[in-house]
């Protein structure tokens, strides 16, 4: 949720800004701000920077992206039957924070540094809700849909079926 109130805030503070240089003493939109200029808007929210809800500092580089900062994950053994992801550390402005003794490694054979495994024939990926476009659940397509994209299911017409691929085809 930080990372949508923080969006607001850029916008905010673009506004703001764009209105204070373009709009300096005068209450509400002057003619130069009405209409808005979308790309005039992007100059001032890419030179934003502020500080972010949870106490970090939100800026933008000049492609328009914030600096990353990354949860670093291990999925451990947390009871019986049960696997769960915990944070071992992370990485945040360039600087890389791990808890060595809270990661639990896999003893039997190779780590697998992946969130989630490809999805199998008829399936697409559904993102988790909060999560980061790596991370997705496979759910398998209807009986009467093909996979349409990796993301998309899509039913074929009334009273016809995906072929054997379940990848595009529909026959009768």
């Amino acid at each position: 949720m930080g990372f949508v109130i923080n969006a607001i805030y850029a916008m905010a503070h673009g506004l703001h800004d764009m209105h204070h240089k373009l709009c300096s003493g005068h209450t509400g939109l002057c003619d130069a701000m009405n209409p808005i200029d979308g790309s005039k808007l992007l100059e001032f929210l890419l030179n934003t920077s502020f500080t972010g809800i949870s106490g970090e500092e939100v800026r933008f580089d000049e492609k328009g992206d914030t600096l990353g900062r990354y949860d670093i994950m291990n999925l451990q053994y947390v009871e019986p039957g049960h696997y769960d992801y915990i944070n071992v550390g992370s990485w945040h402005e360039g600087n890389l924070n791990i808890d060595d003794y809270r990661i639990q490694m896999n003893r039997s054979g190779m780590v697998r540094s992946v969130c989630s495994e490809p999805c199998s024939k008829g399936e697409i990926k559904v993102i988790r809700k909060g999560e980061v476009s790596c991370c997705w659940i496979c759910t398998a397509c209807k009986d009467n849909e093909y996979v349409q994209d990796e993301f998309t299911c899509k039913a074929c017409d009334l009273g016809w079926w995906p072929d054997e691929e379940l990848e595009g085809m529909c026959s009768f």
